[in-house]
């Protein structure tokens, strides 16, 4: 099983705060917001290189560490051929980085059972203190309906469904560690009593651990009632993936799924003070749209009241099912070894052959649910399916994708757009198969090619972005990576299911991830990936050995030659896209000041901060059009239009420039400038 060591405790406690950094800044999409956790995550997964447990070359561990280095650095060689903007690509490199890092972190820190179930329960842990984090400022705000596009909470990642994987891996490794923890300390109890009797009867011992069981399960009831209120459709299918994996391939599914019923339970007993926003909140927007300006107050009053109560009910119920659980958990602590003892004997009775059996099972399970769904009358999800498929097969209807947001529930949004996605992202592999359009480079594709008015930066698939953007050859790693990660959880799982509870709690929850991720741009958002990285890296490691230890001065100096070159080329998307933001920011107070003045002088702010930009990242085209816009406020028409002919030669394909021309034809063509002429 093995000890945590010191480096282990320092990674874990590092990883957690990285990942809660990633999480309440935006997801740590945009470059500035990656930059802290992901530097943090780069030295945690440099050092693991050096002075954790890295595998030896020759193993399928090892050839998975060259396959994700290998795609970053194809991810970074693609700015040689981008599309639109190499600028993109070194946005993208700077996440894959952290990726690459999080994978070799989980790799070499936690490569034996005992790191694993630590790893589980710090996943669980974060995750379910973020939904907390979210229900708690629901509740206290007076006016959350910020948080809400659409119906859908997506606050602090700013997107519905990003949120919705937090919550899921919050609820699958939630009750997976509260199992776990419970083992555990039912094991550290029989070894205490065996060494401490008197008179052949065993001594009072005091009972730890039950309370942690309680709080991981209230934990996850807290992520449940989080992702109900984000109404994310593909969200809710990973959650019964991960769930009948777990449930069915655990060495320890009775008490996995007596867990899962008390957390469902606990849902089911707030599911109206959780369906009533989606109602109330949809009376409001609708009101507004339709123009009934005398009833939004009131509207708008009850579905902040409604928002209030959900979270409310939220809290109460995880509160509620701590209490429960941590007490049960505490009274059946204290039973003999004997029943313990009975219940290990039935655990290891689990053999790779019921174990193959077991998998049977539960893709069986997935298919009658899938039936069981498709068979469901009405405009449940047969009439959903029917409206994908049809939008998928006319762009008419893919095109009026947009006013789905007027329907009273997100469900019955058909959501054809992404089908228009992975339409130009086919389009992107049939024109660059072999190298792809460049890393990046999908949302400049689209706004040439796309079929909607939606602006999408991804192509809301990981499948569908490796082969558009990286082409065949990026699909191939990736493919290869995913590969080598499932070889090498078949590793640990097969020779002794029974002990492999936490292996497969970390299959199933990445699973979870991945099946999102084939619909969604979870690959993009760090806050998301992170944890998934750590867990397939912790599975690829299969059964490698550690590789022979390096040289004192290598170990020590490696880490920071690899720190320091990954924050390099990390440090110029961050910075220029901080500039770019103070700018951005500056001109829309310039444009919305009154006196000429204070219009002025914002200008200036605005026009340093752009400035700086460039310098920064000669090759974006932004600050350069941020530049213009200032001067144009300054009254310089002459060198407003100097810097954006510059612009349009650095990156003419871009979308920033696209629009940027569009509106000059526009005002050109426009019958009021053919007057002024």
């Amino acid at each position: 099983m093995g000890r945590l060591t010191l480096g282990q405790d320092l990674s874990m406690w590092g990883l957690s705060a990285a990942i809660a950094l990633l999480i309440l800044l935006a997801g740590g999409t945009s470059p500035s917001r990656l930059l802290l956790p992901g530097a943090l995550i780069v030295v945690v997964g440099c050092c693991g290189l050096t002075l954790g447990a890295r595998p030896r070359t020759r193993t399928t561990a090892g050839a998975t560490l060259l396959l994700i280095t290998a795609l970053t650095m194809w991810t970074l060689a693609s700015g040689k051929w981008a599309w639109a903007s190499s600028w993109a690509t070194r946005d993208e490199t700077s996440r894959m980085l952290v990726l690459a890092a999080a994978f070799a972190a989980g790799m070499c820190w936690f490569e034996h059972g005992r790191a694993r179930q630590a790893l589980v329960t710090m996943l669980a842990a974060t995750s379910g203190l973020a939904c907390t984090l979210i229900a708690v400022r629901a509740r206290v705000l007076e006016q959350p309906l910020s948080m809400f596009a659409g119906y859908r909470l997506e606050w602090p990642v700013d997107y519905a469904n990003g949120v919705a994987a937090i919550a899921v891996t919050g609820t699958v490794l939630g009750i997976a560690a509260a199992s776990l923890q419970l083992d555990h300390a039912r094991r550290r109890r029989i070894h205490r009593a065996r060494y401490n009797q008197s008179d052949g009867q065993q001594t009072a011992l005091p009972t730890r651990g039950g309370m942690l069981v309680g709080l991981l399960c209230g934990l996850a009831v807290a992520s449940g009632g989080i992702l109900q209120l984000t109404q994310s459709r593909a969200a809710i299918a990973s959650l019964l993936i991960g769930m009948t994996l777990l449930i069915v391939l655990s060495p320890t599914r009775r008490q996995i799924g007596a867990l899962t019923m008390v957390v469902a339970a606990a849902q089911i007993a707030v599911s109206g003070f959780l369906a009533t926003p989606f109602r109330t909140i949809g009376d409001a927007t609708r009101a507004g749209w339709e123009g009934n300006r005398s009833d939004v107050r009131e509207l708008t009053q009850a579905a902040v009241a409604s928002v209030h109560d959900a979270s409310l009910a939220i809290l109460i119920s995880a509160i509620a099912t701590t209490f429960l659980i941590g007490g049960i958990a505490t009274w059946k602590l204290r039973t003999s070894h004997e029943a313990f003892d009975r219940d290990v004997a039935i655990a290891a009775a689990v053999t790779p052959q019921r174990l193959r059996n077991r998998a049977m099972l539960a893709l069986g399970m997935l298919a009658l649910l899938a039936l069981t769904s498709l068979a469901t009358p009405g405009h449940g999800p047969v009439g959903w399916t029917i409206s994908m498929f049809q939008g998928c097969s006319a762009q008419k209807r893919a095109s009026e994708a947009g006013g789905a947001l007027s329907r009273r529930s997100h469900f019955a949004d058909p959501d054809v757009g992404r089908c228009d996605f992975w339409r130009v992202a086919l389009r992107d592999l049939r024109d660059a198969p072999i190298e792809g359009t460049g890393a990046g480079n999908f949302g400049d594709r689209y706004a040439r090619y796309g079929a909607t008015g939606q602006r999408p930066d991804y192509a809301h698939s990981i499948g569908m972005s490796l082969a558009g953007e990286l082409g065949l050859i990026g699909l191939a790693l990736g493919g290869a990576l995913l590969a080598g990660t499932l070889a090498g959880a078949w590793q640990l799982i097969s020779p002794a299911p029974r002990q492999a509870a936490a292996e497969i709690a970390l299959l199933a929850a990445g699973s979870s991830w991945l099946m999102h991720a084939t619909v969604d741009w979870m690959w993009q958002i760090p806050a998301t990936a992170v944890p998934a990285m750590l867990m397939a890296g912790s599975l690829a490691r299969g059964t490698a050995v550690r590789a022979a230890e390096a040289p004192r001065t290598i170990a020590l100096l490696a880490p920071a030659a690899l720190v320091s070159l990954a924050i390099l080329l990390m440090l110029s998307p961050a910075v220029a896209d901080r500039s770019v933001m103070n700018a951005t920011s500056k001109l829309r107070a310039a444009h919305a000041a009154q006196s000429m003045a204070r219009k002025r002088s914002l200008a200036r702010q605005a026009r340093a901060h752009a400035v700086r930009a460039a310098r920064v990242s000669p090759s974006w085209s932004v600050p350069l059009l941020a530049i213009a816009q200032a001067d144009d406020l300054l009254r310089r028409p002459r060198l407003a239009a100097r810097t954006r002919r510059q612009a349009v030669r650095l990156e003419p394909r871009s979308r920033e420039i696209q629009t940027v021309l569009h509106q000059s034809q526009t005002h050109r063509s426009s019958p009021r400038s053919k007057r002024s002429h």
